[in-house]
């Protein structure tokens, strides 16, 4: 028998043979008394009690149980700017360890602002969840193992990178002048970004690239960002400098050898042609 919670709005089902059943959403105790009852909770109750249920998940951290009463949500209201707000929040939440999956972030934040009366405000809290996604992401990839001087970082690496820079930059230059929070979580966000080139260097090139991003994330002034990349940035092109001091008498070396190789084959190639 399919019955309506009177909870939560959400359908169950009670098996042949049973008298009761559990809400799979949000765990009330179900019997067929329960569905006239459910029937008749009004569509504001429903979405209330359903807001309700996602604010205690997010307390909670419990994202896929916000995603699902988000979802439940939309299905009754969907022109609700929080609610697309909290379907972003739940979705990034699920994503920090999965590449290239970050469009449909960009899709609820869009909403969210669509459908804010306040958008400017609305715009803002968007730019934090794409921020503290990116930084999810940059922990994420901290933990694998670390990538030597000189040798270049594996392709998941560099599609974390990807993601990572495509998230910031959707966070507008005006909004983190004007906004305090925005521009603190910019600021993580750069502290977060050396550790991750001292984490995955790389080669000299790669280096000065992913400083020159450093730059861009930033949002302090040129001699703080001098100060903090004393910390960070001229610690990495040091170690740089003498893993390349290391390899150069190894590429002469190897130079004189080849240079020696050709010779010799030019010799028996002549000795041949002449005897």
């Amino acid at each position: 028998m399919n019955i309506i919670c009177p909870n939560c709005g959400a359908s169950a089902n009670i098996e042949k043979g049973q008298n009761t059943c559990e809400c799979l959403y949000c765990g009330t105790k179900l019997s067929p008394d329960s569905h006239a009852y459910g029937q008749s909770v009004s569509k504001n109750n429903n979405l209330s009690s359903l807001i309700e249920l996602a604010e205690t998940a997010y307390r909670g951290k419990d994202y896929k149980g916000l995603k699902k009463y988000i979802d439940l949500a939309l299905e009754l209201n969907v022109q609700n700017s929080k609610l697309w707000w909290y379907k972003a929040l739940a979705e990034a939440k699920q994503i920090i360890n999965v590449r290239n999956r970050i469009s449909w972030i960009f899709e609820c934040g869009e909403k969210s602002i669509e459908y804010a009366e306040d958008k400017e405000s609305a715009a803002a809290d968007m730019c934090l969840v794409y921020i503290e996604l990116a930084i999810d992401k940059l922990n994420f990839v901290r933990q694998w193992p670390q990538t030597d001087f000189l040798d270049e970082p594996d392709s998941d690496v560099l599609d974390y990178e990807k993601d990572i820079i495509t998230l910031y930059r959707k966070v507008p230059k005006e909004t983190i002048r004007s906004n305090t929070n925005v521009k603190e979580k910019m600021i993580l966000l750069s502290q977060c970004w050396l550790r991750h080139i001292n984490r995955h260097p790389g080669s000299m090139a790669r280096v000065r690239y992913l400083k020159s991003i450093y730059n861009e994330i930033s949002p302090l002034s040129e001699s703080e960002k001098k100060e903090e990349l004393k910390l960070f940035g001229e610690e990495i092109l040091e170690s740089h400098r003498e893993s390349e001091k290391d390899q150069e008498p190894k590429n002469s070396c190897l130079g004189c050898v080849m240079l020696i190789s050709v010779i010799i084959a030019i010799f028996g190639w002549l000795n041949t042609l002449l005897f």
